[in-house]
């Protein structure tokens, strides 16, 4: 999905999520690179695996960003530096019914797909209200899986939100999970 539509949603809708700024050519990049303040991510509109995610520590490191013409917009995000939350959201018709927690802990690339996580059923739930936002602003139903991120301030941020399934959706049986009965209630 396109990374600076879901981040001008999140700002149209007041879901929590990293500082952001949508930047439309990269010669409008190339002119505020420097005012922005480091480190930060530069994030392709589109792509998968974190082939066009860049984390830049100083402004010199734009030298190593390797962005098409076709790459744009893109998202320039405050790097929270937090470890990531994933979060498998079934919705019905808007509503948040039940999800699945984790923290990650291998991946493929720095920036792609994990292969290894670890269950929890967290104390801090915070993150709740801003699931709920999002399906109730997009209309949601299905499959979300989402991306989250904790600032410093113990609040959760929407990192990404990818509207299918994948295969860790499949563990919601294996948890006691039962789709089948949440949606019919």
């Amino acid at each position: 999905g396109s990374k600076s539509g879901l981040t001008k949603f999140c700002i149209e809708h007041g879901i929590s999520h990293p500082e952001s700024v949508v930047v439309d050519t990269p010669e409008d990049l190339q002119t505020l690179i420097s005012s922005f303040t480091y480190p930060l991510f530069i994030k392709g509109d589109r792509g998968g695996g974190g082939a066009t995610v860049f984390n830049l520590v100083t402004p010199s490191d734009f030298n190593f960003v390797n962005l098409t013409e076709r790459d744009f917009p893109v998202i320039v995000q405050e790097e929270i530096g937090s470890p990531m939350i994933s979060v498998e959201a079934f919705y019905s018709h808007g509503q948040l019914v039940a999800w699945m927690f984790s923290e990650e802990l291998g991946s493929i690339s720095k920036f792609g797909p994990n292969y290894s996580r670890r269950y929890l059923n967290p104390k801090n739930q915070s993150f709740i209200p801003t699931l709920q936002s999002l399906g109730h602003h997009a209309g949601l139903h299905g499959f979300v899986n989402c991306g989250l991120l904790r600032d410093t301030t113990g609040n959760y941020l929407l990192f990404e939100a990818d509207m299918r399934p994948n295969a860790w959706h499949y563990l919601f049986k294996h948890f006691g999970i039962n789709l089948k009965s949440v949606m019919d209630s």
